[in-house]
């Protein structure tokens, strides 16, 4: 059926955002200056492409995220096959 449930008194209608293409020290530093929790990614038009969290920006996510970025040719492989 159609069931609805209306979530707007409980969400950030103008939540911190960041642009796809910024850095990882101006993200680090909105995340240090401002207290967040978590961003939103959003590309050219506005639009939400991806959410970073606190965890996203420790050393080890990070360095994860550089491995795979190298390699996403076989990470692409790997969960194709």
């Amino acid at each position: 059926e159609n069931c609805w449930l209306d979530l707007r008194p409980y969400a950030n209608t103008a939540p911190y955002t960041v642009n796809e293409t910024a850095s990882i020290q101006r993200t680090y530093r909105l995340f240090r200056t401002l207290g967040l929790r978590f961003l939103c990614v959003v590309n050219h038009n506005n639009q939400v492409v991806g959410i970073i969290t606190r965890k996203d920006l420790l050393p080890e996510a990070l360095a994860d995220s550089l491995i795979k970025g190298r390699n996403a040719h076989l990470y692409a492989l790997e969960n194709f096959a």
